[in-house]
């Protein structure tokens, strides 16, 4: 009779034990997912900018007037994947702050992303659609290279989500030179 109280011991403990493990990886697999998807969303800001860049030089080589960073004006943006001309107006293209100001008081300002029908995060303000934990900010900067003169665009992609009651930020920066 011990030994069976024993064994039931032993295997209850055993299995408190496996179903801790189990809910601690489940909830490291959420928090894993929110940076994957962070991270992904900083780069999708980084690379819509960077469509801009690329329209407006292929502009100024077909018309052979313009510069690579018309419509980059200095300063934070909101904007999402559909966004082509930044400053446009829209809800989804639209000029937030100063480059002075701190990326913390722009957050403050932000609408969180929500996803459409087909799953993309979009800025809107659809209150049928889905509100996600994420905000994404965009900061452009020009600027001169001091070593050569060459004119040079600082984008910084921010996303902030919200995960188990905290806040966390994610930067992503690259820089695109006039080269042309």
């Amino acid at each position: 009779m011990v030994e069976v109280m024993v064994a039931l011991s032993i295997a209850t403990l055993s299995l408190l034990g496996i179903l801790s493990i189990l809910t601690r990886s489940l909830n490291l697999n959420k928090v894993y997912f929110d940076k994957l998807v962070a991270a992904n969303l900083a780069a999708e800001g980084i690379e819509v900018v960077k469509n801009i860049i690329d329209k407006n030089v292929a502009l100024k080589l077909k018309q052979d007037s313009g510069s690579f960073n018309d419509d980059l004006n200095d300063g934070y943006y909101v904007l999402d994947f559909s966004c082509f001309r930044l400053g446009s107006g829209s809800f989804n293209c639209s000029n937030i702050g100063g480059v002075n100001e701190s990326v913390d008081i722009v957050f403050g300002r932000v609408y969180f992303l929500r996803l459409d029908d087909l799953n993309r995060y979009v800025y809107t303000n659809d209150a049928n659609l889905k509100q996600t934990n994420f905000k994404r900010v965009v900061r452009i900067e020009n600027l001169i290279d001091t070593s050569n003169g060459g004119r040079f665009i600082k984008i910084k992609s921010y996303v902030q989500w919200l995960s188990r009651d905290f806040s966390n930020i994610l930067l992503v920066e690259d820089h695109f030179y006039d080269w042309r």
